[in-house]
């Protein structure tokens, strides 16, 4: 499974859209998961990729910005790391 984050969601023009990441694991037996996650550098500028911009493309945004505000509880933290 691979669940596509904001940051996909904005290179492509929504294309490919962000998704809610939960588990929800109802079964008896037990289960194994193991994320991964992959980030661009704080500073970087995240533009749509060219050949899939449309009207509604997102505006280029840094990526430390958005992170700041996706979980605004953790910003002190994440400003410290």
């Amino acid at each position: 499974m691979v669940n596509i984050g904001d940051i996909i969601d904005s290179l492509t023009s929504h294309a490919y859209r962000s998704t809610y990441h939960r588990v929800i694991h109802r079964g008896d037996k037990y289960r194994v998961s193991i994320p991964f996650f992959f980030e661009p550098p704080r500073d970087m500028t995240i533009t749509p990729i060219p050949k899939m911009a449309t009207a509604e493309a997102v505006k280029p945004f840094v990526y430390f910005d958005h992170l700041k505000v996706s979980w605004p509880c953790g910003a002190e933290l994440i400003a410290r790391a």
